[in-house]
């Protein structure tokens, strides 16, 4: 967590410094994403997505790497061109907790 938060703070001082040349920063910060990384660890200590999953997740299941993809995506486009400073959090709510 405290690596996530010291991303979210270099963007936002990189946003600063930056968008006077009109250059945007962003940043995309995932939750627990279902990849084969993840699969085998929950496999090493035992667990199924449906077990550990609302731990890690308010909407009970481990996001696919498209929903991450997309929301890259949409920061890299012009559909999010007046953006800069912020992060996404596409971690199924939770950093809300």
């Amino acid at each position: 967590m405290a690596a996530k938060h010291g991303v979210v703070g270099m963007t936002k001082v990189a946003a600063l410094e930056n968008g006077a040349h009109n250059i945007r920063v962003n940043t995309v910060a995932p939750g627990a994403i279902d990849t084969p990384m993840l699969r085998g660890a929950l496999e090493q200590f035992g667990f199924t997505e449906e077990e550990y999953a609302p731990q890690l997740s308010l909407l009970n299941r481990f996001g696919q790497p498209r929903e991450i993809a997309q929301a890259s995506l949409w920061l890299a486009s012009d559909a999010a061109s007046y953006v800069t400073g912020t992060t996404i959090h596409a971690d199924a709510g939770y950093t809300s907790r």
